[in-house]
């Protein structure tokens, strides 16, 4: 009975059939699209491929797999909760607000579908890393057409060359996962993977992304078990070390000032001045500090809402007034649909429950990582230390540049994290009490693997 359940959800696919190359191909193409063409585009081609998900995949599997459920359940509660404003505010500037929300949700599917029919965890870093190259080598050559601009600052630079991908980031953490587990990428020799990699970290170098460097650092660490919340003894680690880590940048001596010409250190040092909320005398002292100055009005904005939106927010489509009209894009504007801190963000929107709904989101992925984590498997492990690394990446990013609600910075990750999801799924047990907690067991269709512990 256990195994007419289990073929629901395991498509019946002959093993000589498991190399099928569009999951391969749809990745790929995702996977550059999102980075190098913006997320309207990718927006279109996953809402084709949620209807091809939605009326064929799912219903040949009798549902949808609990664990991609529990996966988007928190943004469709977001969805439900910020749809209070629906009938308050703009149109269209709460279908935006869908859209930032609802993006995450195509995305996570799309990874996680394309993974479910892929299998192969090999496949999947090796994708990844592929995607992460050739990314990064769009970015490399305007450096190379115009060596000069190695010699402009930080801010000119990346204004002038672009802020970097994250992919570059995912193929160093997937080629890293891969190195542990002895995978070879391709076939003949770890040369090409050497180059992939040198590729990849030439980006990230280039891209004087304080965003990437941090992404970068919670990644690797988590591959290599560095950022780990298996047990409380590890746990404890992490937290002394942030707070020695915190104290040293409060004592190294700051830049009262960063202006365009500052160097990448120096707005290093400066990133918790300029998110700090303060009083503002100046344009030019908003202009540093203008993620604690967007911050403040955000959380203007919603102490204005009545009492019982303090919890739900004010709902989808409320904008936050700047007080004074910046220069946004093609012309100023003095409402924000969106903050770089994505926790405002949702402070405004969906009140308290918005941002617990998502810690809680963010939970879920450190609690399925930690169970894959705790599995004699290597490949479970490792998948389970990716899938922590995503939740760490994710959580970060979102005071700064507001994470998976970004236009399109965080598209890949969120492709990424359906994946691992999948990968830890696809050989669970199906039943309705399946939890974040479950056991999962290697895919039968991977290779063999040896790990580097």
């Amino acid at each position: 009975m256990s195994s007419i359940v289990e073929s629901r959800y395991i498509a019946p696919i002959a093993m000589k059939e498991q190399r099928v190359n569009w999951p391969v191909v749809l990745y790929f193409f995702f996977l550059t699209v999102a980075s190098l063409l913006g997320a309207v585009p990718i927006t279109v081609f996953m809402l084709l491929f949620m209807f091809l998900v939605l009326c064929y995949w799912i219903p040949s599997r009798g549902g949808l797999p609990p664990l991609l459920s529990n996966l988007l359940l928190p943004f469709s509660a977001l969805l439900l909760v910020g749809s209070l404003g629906l009938y308050e505010n703009p149109k269209y500037d709460v279908f935006k607000d869908v859209w930032y929300v609802g993006k995450p949700m195509l995305c996570m599917t799309g990874g996680f579908v394309l993974m479910w029919n892929l299998q192969d965890l090999r496949r999947l870093l090796r994708i990844f890393v592929v995607a992460g190259a050739v990314v990064s080598v769009f970015h490399i050559i305007r450096f190379i057409q115009n060596p000069d601009l190695l010699s402009l600052s930080a801010n000119d630079m990346r204004n002038a060359a672009g802020r970097g991908y994250i992919i570059a980031v995912i193929g160093i953490g997937a080629w890293l996962a891969a190195w542990k587990l002895n995978f070879k990428l391709f076939p003949f020799g770890r040369l090409i993977d050497t180059i992939l990699l040198l590729l990849c970290l030439a980006s990230i170098g280039l891209s004087m992304s304080r965003v990437m460097f941090l992404s970068f650092l919670l990644l690797v660490g988590a591959v290599l078990g560095i950022v780990n919340f298996t047990d409380r003894k590890k746990v404890i680690k992490i937290v002394v070390a942030l707070v020695f880590g915190f104290a040293a940048l409060l004592l190294v001596p700051k830049p009262q000032y960063v202006g365009q010409n500052a160097t990448f250190v120096e707005k290093m040092l400066f990133s918790l001045q300029e998110m700090e909320v303060r009083d503002y005398y100046s344009i030019a002292d908003i202009n540093t500090r203008w993620r604690g100055y967007e911050t403040a009005r955000a959380y203007l904005t919603y102490s204005k809402g009545a009492y019982w939106q303090y919890l739900t927010g004010r709902g989808f489509g409320t904008s936050v007034d700047l007080g004074l009209f910046m220069p946004m894009g093609d012309e100023p504007i003095r409402f924000a649909p969106i903050l770089h801190n994505g926790y405002m963000y949702l402070l405004v929107k969906t009140g308290l429950m918005g941002i617990l709904l998502y810690l809680f989101f963010l939970a879920s992925i450190v609690r399925i990582g930690n169970a894959c984590i705790r599995q004699e498997n290597c490949e479970s492990r490792y998948t389970g230390r990716l899938l922590v690394g995503v939740a760490c990446v994710l959580g970060a990013s979102t005071f700064v540049v507001a994470g998976p609600f970004n236009k399109q910075t965080m598209i890949p990750v969120e492709i990424l994290l359906g994946a691992l999801v999948a990968h830890a799924a696809r050989r669970t047990p199906v039943t309705r009490s399946v939890t974040f907690e479950c056991a999962i067991q290697p895919s039968p269709f991977s290779p063999g693997v040896v790990s580097k512990e």
